[in-house]
């Protein structure tokens, strides 16, 4: 047993049985057990009652939240899209997700539209390859666009799909869908000599404005954030000097085109790479326009390096982007929130018919919509911690607790925990009210525990039955 005291609990004797979870309540004193087999493993009684392990401290406060991505992809253009859309947007609204990433591809300026020869049939995925990051000039001035010299049927297919749907279903509840336009330019993988003029920071900017005002008249919807570039380093055409240039290209015409956009740079596929970017980013007059210093986490992604990237957010008064990198789960999540000062967080694309490879959130099998066994973890933080909220100090005394914990913009607090053994544990420095309890382990999916009442001493004392996430939200007042 595990005696377990919720201070200025109002809560009346009862019992409640979830999976290998029991609590018993009785007046103020709750009793915790887990039933234990051969193969269970001991319960650790922690620390004794009354012991802070875990502390919050409000008035220490680091990065403000803008969103949890996904890549706008999700099997759109699969036939049986139809059969999986509704249950896959339904879920990925439920569990939090807020941000969609919306590839743009450089090859729109030009004078094929690729993607829609291959939606019709005229050429194959592999021919589209060839020339989808080529570019075409509209006309040999950058200030004047040529609509026609343009094709968004792919961007259009997203939005339609995809974009507009999520959109829908979270302003149901009441919240809204942050929409990052991505620009990408993998030039190396185009086939007989095809051309690339974005390198010029006008061109690039007058083509970034072409892009939002097609979301504007087609839409009615304009992204609120633009990367500049996926992974510069993946393409000669944007060494680190280039991307000061491009950001003050960017931010000049976009403002006198009457749009007001948050700026990403440089999103580096190697994180030590985006660190030396931002190094010269931030000696040129264009680091102030940023407003989150980007990384991917495919190579380079040392703490030490994920520190500097987030000391150097800090300095500017900023948040980082973690955009990118397949198959990271909530040990990431946790060392880029606390380290990086992530802001903006994303595995990779919502969904896809494949296997559970971490690519993305919610593998489709047959028609059916699967919770990633990653996703499991971070649907724990994504729920709870909404955009606007403000991270503050959270510490632990024991080495298998790592938390972190927020205060969302309506004032509620959020404290998340990765865990490494079971125990019972004690969190200081709370806000009083009621709290909900959820937690995941390898064998308890999406489980929770009765709430808590924390009263004037700002305590809780919670247990843990196995490894995993743990995670405490404070409920509105009633």
């Amino acid at each position: 047993m595990l005696p377990i005291r919720l201070p200025d609990s109002h809560l009346a004797s009862r019992t409640w049985v979830h999976g290998r979870f029991t609590l018993r309540v009785v007046s103020l004193a709750v009793v915790a057990a887990c039933s234990t087999g051969p193969d269970d493993p001991p319960i650790d009684p922690g620390p004794g009652a009354g012991a802070v392990v875990v502390a919050v401290d409000t008035t220490v406060r680091f990065q403000t939240m803008d969103g949890w991505q996904a890549t706008a992809q999700s099997g759109q253009t699969q036939p049986q899209y139809g059969s999986w859309r509704d249950a896959l947007l339904d879920l990925a609204a439920a569990d939090g997700i807020n941000r969609i990433r919306l590839d743009v591809r450089a090859g729109i300026e030009h004078t094929r539209d690729g993607f829609l020869e291959v939606l019709t049939g005229a050429i194959t995925e592999a021919q589209w390859r060839c020339f989808r990051y080529a570019t075409v000039n509209d006309n040999g001035d950058p200030t004047v666009i040529s609509q026609g010299g343009y094709h968004f049927s792919e961007i259009d297919t997203a939005m339609v799909r995809v974009v507009l749907p999520l959109r829908q279903r979270l302003a149901a509840r009441g919240e809204t869908l942050g929409i990052t336009a991505s620009y990408i330019a993998y030039t190396q993988q185009t086939c007989g000599g095809g051309l690339y003029h974005h390198s010029d920071p006008e061109e690039y900017a007058e083509f970034a404005v072409a892009v939002m005002t097609h979301f504007r008249d087609a839409f009615g919807v304009v992204p609120d954030t633009w990367e500049l570039v996926n992974e510069p380093a993946y393409d000669w055409h944007w060494p680190p000097a280039k991307i000061g240039p491009a950001v003050l290209a960017i931010d000049r015409r976009l403002r006198q085109a009457g749009f007001t956009v948050k700026l990403i740079a440089p999103s580096n596929a190697n994180a030590a790479d985006a660190l030396n970017y931002t190094n010269t980013l931030m000696s040129s007059g264009a680091a102030s326009l940023v407003s989150q210093i980007g990384y991917h986490r495919y190579g380079g992604a040392t703490d030490a390096v994920v520190q500097s990237l987030g000391a150097k957010a800090r300095a500017l008064g900023i948040a980082t982007a973690m955009t990118e990198h397949i198959a990271s789960g909530h040990e990431d999540l946790m060392t880029d929130l606390t380290l990086g000062m992530a802001g903006t967080w994303s595995q990779f694309t919502l969904a896809y018919p494949t296997a559970d490879n971490g690519a993305q959130y919610y593998p489709i099998q047959g028609t059916a919509v699967q919770t990633g066994s990653r996703t499991r973890y971070l649907r724990h933080f994504f729920r709870h911690v909404r955009r606007g909220a403000v991270r503050v100090a959270a510490t632990s005394q024991e080495s298998r607790i790592r938390p972190v914990a927020f205060q969302n913009a309506n004032g509620r607090m959020v404290v998340v925990m990765t865990i490494a053994t079971p125990g019972a544990l004690s969190v200081g420095g709370l806000r009083p009210g009621r709290y909900g309890v959820g937690f995941e382990t390898e064998s308890d999916s999406d489980a929770s525990a009765p709430d808590i009442t924390v009263g004037s001493t700002g305590r809780a004392e919670v247990p843990m039955p196995a490894a995993g996430v743990l995670v405490l939200f404070q409920r509105p007042a009633s």
